[in-house]
């Protein structure tokens, strides 16, 4: 069985971990990708309302873990965060929110290879997971 470990400077309340994990048994051994990339898609809208809000912090923030990422590795390796690092050195706030946000395959991929790790409160990523593990519960995406 495949289990989901987020690294997180604060932790999430292991009863939502477990809710997480739980959807993950029905039928496979993993969380379906639509169903996490659903999840990702709603961190991604909250960190872009941060964005628009107050971009300086979370750009830099981004940036940083960006060099921290690419530092020391071959590039095949870290074409998606060469491709966020061009997106963020080159790009208006509302390109930035416009790509990070959109319901595309390249958007998805890159929503797969964040450089925003940091950006939300342990809190803001727990409701988001409470959220959509609320919708799939009561409807058929996970079925």
């Amino acid at each position: 069985m495949m289990l989901v470990v987020l690294r997180l400077r604060r932790a999430i309340p292991l009863c939502l971990l477990v809710e997480y994990h739980s959807l993950s048994i029905r039928g496979s051994s993993a969380v379906p990708f639509g169903f996490r990339d659903q999840i990702k898609l709603a961190q991604y809208r909250l960190i872009a309302k941060k964005l628009r809000k107050n971009p300086e912090p979370i750009l830099a923030l981004a940036l940083r873990n960006l060099r921290r990422y690419i530092d020391g590795r071959p590039a095949p390796a870290t074409s998606l965060w060469r491709e966020w690092q061009t997106l963020l050195e080159e790009n208006s706030i509302d390109r930035i929110v416009s790509v990070m946000t959109a319901k595309t395959q390249k958007a998805t991929e890159l929503r797969q290879a964040s450089p925003f790790a940091g950006a939300l409160s342990a809190e803001e990523i727990a409701r988001t997971i409470q959220s959509n593990v609320k919708k799939a519960s009561s409807s058929t995406l996970l079925a």
